[in-house]
């Protein structure tokens, strides 16, 4: 019966698509509802138990990814909900149940997701944890500590920024040559809660030559760059084949119709982005390197070096130097934090005000969630650069 229904939606997917392309006016209205309705489609492919895997994500992006990965056979719990802060969030006894009864749990960086770090420090039992700033071949940015940045920085990035420029047009094959047979069990041996935060430093040290005492002043936003979320899919289905390798086949199935629909949500994004590229804008935090490098956009500084860190005098006098000097043409907030100093730079000095939200606090979670979070990213960057101030 369901093999039928799926048959069936897809059948109409593809004919309502191919009347679409033939009526719709731009070619990016076509990707806009071709990549929101890819990720909702089962290419025949149906669990083989009723046993659904117990699986944990950390933050709304990631717990998107994992649930189109595992789409067909149950949904992973999301532990930090709506517009909580990452760093701030109060697990509730339910998020605590969850973690340990967890057979798989996916984050991002220990330095990201502090509200969890003790929780999975002291899991008890087999529990595998992926953490996936550690996966090789996505890019990596330092945090750029001051106020204002100079454009496109390219001195001060880490090795595997290099990486990114092969992930453009390389289509169904980037699930076939990821090599991560024995990802998920490294991920499961190494994670060692104990002492997991000094080795992953040590590491950081090591390869990515960090000055000693700066191993956190890395962008852990990964998810923003949506090839980093491409390199990441074969890695979550690997892992979730290794606790379930019964259902293997329909989580590696899901991995290559995402990682197609991630594709098409890159190109409509760049034309998206395209008109606006020499606008100037500030943030609140520099939590953007991802989107901007990938993008081809320009933010020039940031309010706030850490958001949950109170703003200096210093470089607030620095902002203030900088909205005088260069045509800043927007100044984003965040629903995570107060918006206040930002209405209050903006107002004194005429320019445009508008809210990203990189977490996606306010969207429905569930597969389509990373797809409408990127495109809204984009959205409110157009709206709020095109206009004149």
């Amino acid at each position: 019966m369901l093999g039928k229904v799926s048959a069936t939606l897809n059948s109409e997917f593809f004919k309502a698509m191919k009347t679409l392309k033939k009526t719709t006016k731009t070619k990016r209205s076509f990707l806009y509802l071709s990549a929101l309705l890819v990720p909702f489609l089962w290419h025949g492919v149906q669990p083989a138990t009723a046993e659904v895997p117990r699986v944990v994500a950390s933050i709304k992006p990631i717990h998107s990814l994992v649930a189109g990965v595992m789409e067909g056979n149950g949904a992973p719990t999301l532990i930090i909900e709506g517009s909580a802060s990452p760093h701030g969030h109060r697990l509730r006894p339910s998020d605590s149940v969850a973690l340990n009864e967890a057979q798989l749990i996916f984050r991002v960086s220990p330095i990201l997701e502090t509200s969890i770090e003790k929780s999975l420090r002291n899991l008890a039992g087999e529990t595998r944890i992926v953490t996936l700033e550690e996966v090789p071949g996505i890019t990596r940015y330092h945090l750029r500590e001051s106020a204002t940045f100079e454009a496109h920085l390219h001195d001060d990035h880490e090795d595997e920024h290099s990486d990114k420029h092969g992930h453009d047009d390389h289509g169904d094959e980037h699930s076939d040559e990821h090599a991560h047979d024995d990802h998920g069990d490294e991920h499961h041996d190494e994670h060692a809660h104990d002492d997991h935060g000094d080795e992953h430093g040590d590491e950081d040290h090591d390869e990515h030559g960090h000055d000693e005492g700066h191993d956190e002043a890395r962008d852990t936003h990964f998810w923003l760059d949506p090839e980093n979320a491409r390199t990441w899919l074969p890695v979550i289905a690997d892992n979730l084949a290794a606790i379930d390798p019964q259902n293997a086949a329909l989580y590696q199935s899901n991995a290559v119709r995402m990682d197609g629909a991630l594709k098409a949500l890159t190109d409509e994004v760049r034309e998206i982005m395209s008109p606006i590229r020499e606008r100037k804008f500030v943030v609140f935090h520099d939590a953007y390197r991802h989107f901007e490098e990938r993008f081809g956009v320009e933010v020039v500084g940031a309010i706030s070096l850490h958001p949950d860190q109170q703003i200096s005098a210093k470089r607030l006098r620095e902002i203030y130097a900088l909205v005088e000097s260069v045509q800043v043409s927007c100044i984003f907030s965040e629903p995570q934090f107060s918006a206040q100093l930002v209405e209050q730079i903006a107002a004194k000095e005429e320019i445009q005000i508008a809210t990203l939200d990189p977490l996606g606090a306010n969207l429905r979670d569930g597969p389509s969630l990373y797809f409408a979070l990127i495109r809204s990213l984009a959205e409110t960057m157009s709206d709020c650069l095109k206009t004149e101030t």
